[in-house]
């Protein structure tokens, strides 16, 4: 399959499921995602110290901030919920996509009850041993990168160890490596040009309240205001936010359509 093909399929498939997707993500990524940004610009704006770092334009260092207790609490609590929703809701999208072509809310939050644990013990594998690889030889660990691509889809479609999972993907991929490399450059430079898109768009949007302060933004001596800073850090959030209920999904139902392709190949 061409990746033409493969990216029509790809995009019936979401749509096919997009009201679950949508509701899913939104549920358990975009309110979580608001409810911690609105608390750490509150947190940042009723601090003083920090309120004159976050509202400067000039290079911030990172210390300074995290120099304060309170927000360095708030932080590592920011951190870890974000980490337990990435993990369900990319385990959920993955091990229900691989075994419903069409499924509902409930199938996702279900298959992501009994998939969290999994998915995170075969990520952090992996990603250790990937470390290890960029770490030690820059050029294998990229290699095994793509190699080891359909590893997490082997491990929940065919219920393998981890390791026999990333040796099964290895075998799918061998001799189509470069291919595999191609369509993944190809669907990266897709959502770059996503994300470029949604940036202009968040900048025409931010735009109005820079004009409000005498386009402040091109005077780097002069720090944003309160408004500006609140204005901007949502509008832009929401624009990742926005993007990612269909890049997420997308590029996971993307890669499942092209294990089972690879997968029918081989037989």
């Amino acid at each position: 399959m061409d990746f033409g093909e493969l990216f029509s399929q790809t995009w019936n498939d979401y749509k096919l499921n997009s009201k679950s997707i949508n509701k899913f993500l939104i549920i358990f990524l975009v309110i979580p995602s608001i409810l911690i940004l609105i608390l750490s610009i509150l947190i940042m704006l009723s601090n003083d110290s920090i309120r004159e770092i976050v509202l400067s334009r000039s290079a911030k260092n990172p210390t300074n901030l995290l120099s304060n207790t309170s927000f360095l609490i708030f932080l590592i609590f920011s951190i870890i919920i974000n980490v337990i929703l990435f993990v369900f809701t990319h385990s959920s999208l993955l091990s229900t996509s691989i075994n419903k072509n069409k499924f509902n809310y409930a199938d996702l939050v279900n298959f992501g009850k009994k998939s969290f644990w999994k998915y995170l013990v075969f990520s952090i594998a992996t990603a250790l041993m990937l470390l290890l690889l960029l770490f030690l030889f820059i050029i294998p660990g990229i290699i095994f990168m793509i190699f080891w691509i359909f590893g997490i889809y082997v491990y929940f479609d065919q219920k393998k160890g981890i390791m026999e999972s990333l040796k099964t993907s290895k075998n799918l991929v061998k001799g189509r490596w470069w291919r595999v490399l191609g369509y993944l450059i190809l669907l990266i430079l897709i959502y770059l040009a996503l994300s470029i898109a949604i940036s202009l768009i968040a900048f025409i949007l931010t735009l109005p309240f820079n004009l409000m302060d005498g386009i402040s933004f091109l005077q780097s001596d002069k720090p944003m205001t309160p408004t500006y800073f609140i204005a901007s850090t949502i509008i832009n959030s929401l624009g990742k936010l926005a993007l990612s209920l269909i890049a997420t999904p997308f590029g996971l139902i993307f890669f499942r359509n092209l294990y089972n392709d690879f997968k029918k190949s081989k037989k």
